[in-house]
């Protein structure tokens, strides 16, 4: 009987634990305890992964594609009306919120079932066999999902692939990246209102880890801060194509991006240095091939999207971590009792947390003395800003809320609900910077400028009143529905008496 067993810390591990360990005390917004929970379970996947024998790490990654066909198929049953999708902007979108997850997800499910048909079989017509059943299921559900930044991680991933059973040189993956970049050209004319939106996060992302290039503004910085310079670039720029582009924002659309711009170039190299350590390491199995396959689909996926924000992909991330090899740093020789004695309690000091966690998030909307634990949660915080719950359950203290909920995430209708706040008290001067804010962020919606145009009315400052209005009415709007209609219509009728 084996009774020893052998740990090792890889050179993979050590920048991953910085970075976490970074992420975790340089923050902009303090830790949300309600979000605890989500954390757990990624450290959870990851210790899983790292105390799994390697000798079934096959079994993982046939799951992984079995995921992705279970997700294809969800996709095609939304696609013929058999199932609702999760969005009601969308007809599939998986068992996600919207399709670009469920696109990332296919695509690297995409490249595990062919690598993993094709190492078993080597790269022979049996493989191909093997491979275009599960490949077409997952290449249909791609199809329905019209991800273009799914197509593109899974084209990255079967680069990879290739690479490693052809021995492509280092000059082949060279002019593999300006390939990439081309088929993204491509790709930008299939939605480019869509990448338009995209630039422009990223333009003001870039702005924001300008003002702090080396260290960022924290973990929660980039939410708590984007809006506010997307208002200030419409204010320099009031005449932008990008002001009907404009929305509330709550992710940059580039998981590198975000990283600058909340741990700026620390961040960045610690991230790097993680990656090169993973990829240059020689792969010893072709599941290791594979691993780097789907980990090159990731990647450029999280350059065109947010996986980092959807918990399933978070969840694949961290058992892609717990699988990835690297270079040996330290080899410990322990009994396999210890070993798998600490491993056991680690897991359930993480799991305790985390349901603890999570049934904070869970009874958050309906139980108010949990308070406490998710006032810096920012989806509770804005869905209370949002409903009315802040003024239910705190009437004197809902100004104090609203501004704590805008520290955290800075939206349109929070500025808005302040300002209303401030001019029934009178606080006329406050109003006008709140509602000022709200319009600037998003230039297409006329409600802030609405309650600009009365404000002014009630100070009887008709010479900026008559401004207002005319700005408002003049300006195009996204979606002209009825409660647009009505306030120009309201607006209308006020400058005619005005004059």
């Amino acid at each position: 009987m084996n009774l020893r067993c052998v740990g090792i810390m890889r050179s993979g591990t050590m920048p991953l634990l910085l970075f976490c360990l970074l992420a975790y005390f340089h923050r902009d917004v303090p830790v949300d305890m309600s979000s605890l929970w989500r954390m757990g379970a990624a450290v959870s996947v990851y210790l899983v992964l790292r105390l799994f024998p390697e000798k079934h790490r096959r079994l993982l990654l046939y799951g992984f594609v079995l995921w992705g066909l279970v997700e294809s198929v969800v996709a095609v049953f939304q696609q013929t009306g058999l199932l609702e999708s999760n969005h009601r902007a969308f007809d599939v979108t998986g068992t996600f919120g919207n399709p670009g997850p469920l696109g990332g997800l296919l695509g690297m499910a995409g490249v595990l079932a062919l690598g993993m048909a094709c190492g078993r079989w080597k790269w022979s017509g049996r493989s191909a066999m093997w491979a275009v059943l599960p490949l077409a299921v997952i290449f249909c559900g791609l199809s329905l999902s019209g991800s273009r930044a799914g197509w593109m991680g899974m084209l990255a991933g079967v680069g990879v692939l290739c690479g490693s059973a052809f021995h492509f040189s280092r000059r082949t993956y060279i002019i593999g990246v300006p390939v990439l970049c081309l088929c993204a050209v491509g790709l930008y004319f299939l939605k480019p209102a869509s990448a338009d939106g995209r630039l422009l996060i990223w333009y003001n992302t870039l702005v924001m880890w300008a003002d702090n290039p080396l260290f960022g503004t924290g973990t929660g910085g980039w939410l708590a801060n984007y809006m506010h310079f997307q208002a200030d670039f419409f204010a320099l720029h009031p005449l932008s194509s990008w002001g009907m582009l404009a929305d509330n924002a709550v992710c940059p659309y580039n998981e590198f991006l975000h990283i600058a711009a909340e741990q700026g170039l620390l961040g960045l190299v610690l991230v790097g240095w993680m990656l090169c350590e993973w990829l240059r390491y020689p792969s010893v199995t072709w599941e290791d091939t594979c691993l780097k396959g789907m980990l090159a689909a990731f990647l450029t996926f999280a350059f065109f999207s947010y996986p980092l924000d959807v918990f399933p992909l978070t969840l694949a991330f961290a058992a892609m971590s717990g699988m990835m090899r690297s270079r040996p740093l330290k080899v410990f020789r322990l009994p396999s009792r210890v070993k798998y004695a600490l491993g056991g309690v680690g897991l359930f000091a993480v799991l305790s947390v985390s349901l603890w966690s999570y049934r904070i998030y869970k009874d958050a909307l309906s139980d108010w003395s949990l308070f406490p634990f998710f006032r810096y949660n920012p989806e509770v915080m804005d869905i209370c800003a949002q409903t009315g719950r802040l003024r239910e359950h705190a009437p004197q203290k809902e100004l104090e809320l609203l501004e704590e909920t805008a520290r955290i995430i800075p939206t349109v209708e929070t500025y808005c609900a302040m300002g209303r706040i401030h001019e029934r008290k009178g606080n006329y001067g406050r109003a006008e910077a709140c509602y000022r804010e709200a319009a600037e962020m998003i230039p297409s919606r006329i409600t802030a400028k609405y309650h600009l145009f009365n404000l002014y009315l009630a100070r009887k400052d008709t010479a900026s009143a008559v401004r207002i209005g005319k700005e408002l009415l003049n300006r195009p709007v996204k979606v002209e529905g009825t409660k647009t209609l009505r306030m120009k219509g309201e607006v209308r009728r006020k400058l005619k008496k005005l004059n």
